[in-house]
């Protein structure tokens, strides 16, 4: 990356947008990654149009996953994990 501020401007900064997108970062990363990250999106429009397909993909594989296990076996399966852990 060329420098901090300018590899997010760049042509290949799109492919970082999109791998940090795609990680997460604007819900889970630092705040300095966060905030590049919204800069770069605010500029570029086809990474916007990106996050909000990954929204779309993130929604219906919810919904594909919750429509595949009832309540009563999800339900068990948690108690199960969860069990695993404590």
């Amino acid at each position: 990356m060329e420098g901090m501020i300018g590899g997010w401007f760049s042509p290949r900064s799109c492919r970082e947008a999109a791998k940090r997108l795609a990680a997460g970062v604007l819900e889970d990363g630092l705040s300095w990654e966060r905030m590049l990250l919204r800069l770069h999106l605010l500029i570029c429009p086809p990474c916007r149009r990106f996050r909000r397909e990954l929204r779309v993909l993130s929604a219906a594989a919810r919904a594909w996953s919750g429509a595949l296990v009832s309540p009563a076996r999800r339900a068990e399966l948690e108690k199960r994990l969860l069990s695993r852990f404590t």
